[in-house]
C-alpha cells in the first residue's frame, strides 16, 4: 500500500485523478449544503428548521475541513508562484473565518429569524 501512495505522488496521471476526486468531493459537499439551504427555505416547522440548520452547520464544517486539509495543500503543492500562494492563503484565511462566523450566527438564530 505504501508503495502505491509513493507512486501516486509521483505519477502525473494519479495526481490528476486525486485532484479530480478532491474537486468532486468539494462539489458534492457544496451541493449538499445548497440542498440543505433549499430544504430550510421550504420547511415551516421550527423543529424541522432547527434540525436543518444543525445539518448545515455540520456540513459547512466538513466543507471547510476538506478545503483546509486536502484542497489547499494540493493547490500549494501545485503552484510555483509564491506571491500567488501568499495571496491565496490570506484569502483562504478570510474565507475560513467568515465561514466560522456564519456557522456561529446560524447556531444562535431562531427558526423564525429573518436571516
Amino acid at each position: 500500500m505504501e508503495e502505491n501512495i509513493a507512486t501516486a505522488k509521483t505519477t502525473p496521471t494519479a495526481g490528476r485523478r486525486k485532484n479530480q476526486k478532491v474537486a468532486r468531493l468539494l462539489r458534492a459537499e457544496q451541493g449538499l449544503v445548497d440542498e440543505l439551504f433549499k430544504r430550510f427555505e421550504m420547511a415551516s416547522a421550527p423543529a424541522a428548521k432547527r434540525g436543518i440548520v444543525a445539518k448545515i452547520c455540520t456540513e459547512l464544517g466538513v466543507l471547510a475541513q476538506v478545503e483546509e486539509d486536502i484542497f489547499y495543500p494540493e493547490v500549494r503543492a501545485a503552484l510555483r508562484d509564491q506571491e500567488l500562494i501568499r495571496e491565496a492563503e490570506v484569502e483562504h484565511h478570510r474565507k475560513h473565518q467568515s465561514l466560522k462566523d456564519l456557522i456561529a450566527q446560524l447556531k444562535n438564530l431562531q427558526p423564525d429569524d429573518d436571516f
